[in-house]
């Protein structure tokens, strides 16, 4: 898919002598990708840089890419109910390669592409597109899709760099009497995280965005947002409510730790109350296993900042002695975890109040 281009192990061309000598490694990743908003499963294979990262840092090249927020994806769900929406769910293929390198660099040709052309065996592989594996391709493909936003006509939001939003514009009249364009109605929000897009606006515009989506990337359309970064988004179109929770996420982390639930026990584990507090560990307290802790710690919090605000002063609490923790800790730790799976369908649920004029450009609806 123009990836690469196969040159001459002499060519020297406008590339950088040095940078000639250094060649990549590459390989195929095989994987299964779960099910997803009523898909089946898919089986993926991809071509892949498998070079250590540290070895890929292109000089004057920024790697960072900017990752969506949860608290912008709760906000598109809660516009969607507000103002009685659709949603939409994508998924770009092969997303990385559309995007352009900021600097090219020079990769090994594949061992099956030399079984299949011999004559290939003495030249090296020209990479000019975002593979997977670079550690710059991730931002390389944040910016092209950054830039085809813009051309759309979406705006960026202060508040989230991956949070894109379109307005109708109006002509009005400020105190001096000269005409601006001013924002007279929000038509779609979208939030990105990498190659997964989440829409939600006016059916027009939901339309227009779906069919040029599909136009320049080739998607999947997942159609409504069912499972979206661990959550699962149950709409009740009666009612006019959405509920987001994550029941098969925390099913998933009790089984990794061994909380076994057992839904006929009427005893409900209380995670750690507001006006209790844990105390550091004494010289003599027996120590537990840290990578555990702060692994078991890691998976309550990310529960916290995606549906279960109710338990942030436990997070708070266990994430004060992730240097040292103790068997109490640990214990405390496993309680929460208990709580979470006897609560696992418990979450956050938007119904539609009193409409409100309200500026999506903010994060007013991070609740």
């Amino acid at each position: 898919d123009g990836c690469w281009r196969y040159r001459p192990k002499c060519e020297k061309d406008d590339v950088d002598c040095e940078r000639a000598k250094k060649l990549y490694k590459g390989g195929f990743v095989f994987k299964i990708k779960p099910p997803a908003s009523g898909m089946e499963e898919i089986a993926k294979s991809r071509y892949v840089i498998k070079d250590p990262k540290r070895l890929q840092r292109l000089d004057n090249v920024d790697c960072f890419s900017p990752m969506s927020r949860m608290e912008q994806c709760r906000y598109v769900i809660s516009e969607a109910v507000e103002r009685n929406w659709d949603m939409l769910q994508c998924d770009i293929q092969q997303a990385f390669p559309t995007a352009d390198l900021p600097e090219p660099v020079w990769m090994e040709v594949p061992k099956c592409v030399v079984d299949r052309h011999p004559e290939l065996k003495d030249s090296y592989a020209y990479v000019t597109k975002a593979l997977y594996g670079l550690c710059h391709s991730p931002r390389a493909f944040n910016k092209h899709l950054d830039a085809w936003f813009r051309k759309q006509g979406y705006e960026v939001s202060e508040e989230d760099p991956c949070l894109y939003l379109k307005y109708r514009y109006a002509q009005a009249t400020d105190p001096t009497g000269k005409t601006i364009r001013k924002r007279a109605e929000l038509l779609a929000a979208v939030t990105t995280f990498v190659d997964d897009v989440v829409a939600t606006g006016t059916t027009p515009e939901l339309k227009a965005f779906r069919a040029v989506l599909a136009d320049d990337f080739k998607i999947r359309d997942l159609g409504y947002p069912t499972d979206f970064l661990g959550m699962q988004i149950e709409r009740d179109r009666k009612a006019n409510t959405v509920k987001i929770h994550q029941q098969k996420y925390i099913e998933k982390i009790c089984s990794r730790y061994g909380i076994e639930i057992n839904p006929a026990d009427s005893k409900l584990p209380a995670p750690v109350v507001y006006d209790r507090y844990l105390e550091p560990a004494e010289d003599d307290e027996p120590r537990c296993d840290r990578a555990l802790y702060r692994s078991i710690t890691g998976s309550i919090m990310y529960a916290n900042i995606a549906t279960r605000p109710g338990i942030c002063h436990s997070v708070k609490q266990l994430s004060k002695y992730l240097v040292d923790p103790t068997e109490r800790h640990l214990k405390e730790a496993y309680n929460v975890l208990r709580y979470l799976g006897k609560t696992s369908r418990e979450g956050i649920t938007y119904s539609r109040a009193r409409y409100q004029t309200l500026d999506p450009s903010k994060s007013h609806a991070s609740n």
